[in-house]
C-alpha cells in the first residue's frame, strides 16, 4: 500500500485523472441509475489512461532539449 501512495505521488497527474473520474462516475452513477458496474470501472480506466498521458507528455516536454 505504500508502493501504490508512493507511487501517485511522484506522478501525481495519474492520481488527478483517477480521482476526476471516480468522482464523475459517483456522480453518474447518482443520476443515471444504469451507470453501475463496468462504465463506473471504465470511466476510471479511461481517466487514469489520460492521466498517464499526461504524465507521459509533461515528462517528454521535461527532457527535449531546445532548439536554438
Amino acid at each position: 500500500m505504500d508502493e501504490l501512495v508512493a507511487l501517485l505521488l511522484l506522478h501525481w497527474r495519474v492520481g488527478v485523472g483517477i480521482l476526476a473520474a471516480a468522482c464523475m462516475a459517483l456522480l453518474l452513477c447518482i443520476v443515471f441509475t444504469w451507470f453501475v458496474g463496468f462504465p463506473s470501472i471504465l470511466l476510471v480506466l479511461v481517466g487514469g489512461g489520460a492521466g498517464l498521458l499526461w504524465e507521459g507528455e509533461a515528462n517528454a516536454r521535461r527532457h527535449r532539449k531546445p532548439i536554438n
